[in-house]
């Protein structure tokens, strides 16, 4: 991918990738990745891990992988801390990872506390963790950073079955509000903090809820990254809020 202006390109910045083994988040990693740039990515399989460190490498980028889990104490600041150390504060978020709960997907009151804890600990508390690990380094010598959470329209709709999911999901879209809505409050220049749902993607989280889907009739994250790229590198920047990724490319405001 291009960019008019190269005064933002990414060989500027840092950009650490969480959930970048597979789907939209190696997307990511991939269109941001050419000679130059600085990439920090994390994801709980190691092997998925290493082949998108190698893929980045072939295109020139500087990579720092770590393999664990999000939601794992202490692994966000454990992350940061490999990426600032080897390529410098990072000044923009993705966090891409995500966990169902429940798979299959049931009924709330059929959904056991282990799988209630597991969505809560990599949907909500594993995105605490990161954006609070990363915030110094925006607020530092850097001055700036975007923080980006992925979303879900099950954040925003009562589908059945998708209790874990959509309650976790929504609650992290409230965690960026209220971030963003602190950050205006302190004064913080040039930090934006957006949730975006990026649609149906032909993913394996979406396989595992919906396994009878169609696959022609989701998006591919290839063609879903650019998007989000174009929303993490805008000049000037689109105010802090709920996007839809669909919708970015037509010049979509906040929800």
């Amino acid at each position: 991918m291009e960019f008019a202006d190269e005064r933002f390109a990414p060989e500027r910045f840092v950009l650490l990738v969480a959930g970048a083994s597979k789907g939209l988040g190696r997307a990511i990693a991939e269109s941001w990745a050419r000679p130059g740039t600085r990439i920090a990515i994390a994801a709980r399989g190691e092997a998925a891990l290493r082949s998108t460190r190698d893929r980045l490498v072939q295109r020139g980028a500087e990579v720092v992988a770590l393999a664990g889990d999000v939601g794992e104490r202490g692994f966000a600041d454990r992350l940061v801390g490999a990426a600032e150390t080897a390529l410098g504060p990072v000044s923009h978020l993705c966090v891409c990872a995500s966990s169902l709960g429940a798979v299959p997907l049931r009924p709330i009151v059929d959904v056991e506390d282990a799988q209630w804890d597991e969505a809560v600990r990599t949907n909500i508390l594993g995105t605490v963790r990161l954006l609070r690990a990363v915030l110094p380094g925006m607020q530092g010598d850097l001055g700036g950073g975007r923080l980006l959470v992925f979303s879900s329209d099950a954040a925003v709709e009562a589908y059945p079955r998708w209790g874990p999911y959509g309650a976790t999901k929504a609650a992290a879209d409230h965690v960026v509000r209220v971030l963003a809505e602190e950050l205006q409050e302190r004064r913080v220049p040039n930090v934006y903090a957006y949730a975006v749902d990026p649609g149906d993607m032909d993913t394996d989280l979406h396989r595992a809820a919906v396994a009878d889907a169609d696959p022609l009739a989701l998006a591919r994250p290839a063609a879903v990254a650019p998007l989000i790229l174009s929303l993490l590198l805008r000049v000037p920047p689109l105010p802090s809020g709920r996007y839809i990724a669909s919708e970015l490319a037509v010049g979509g405001g906040p929800r």
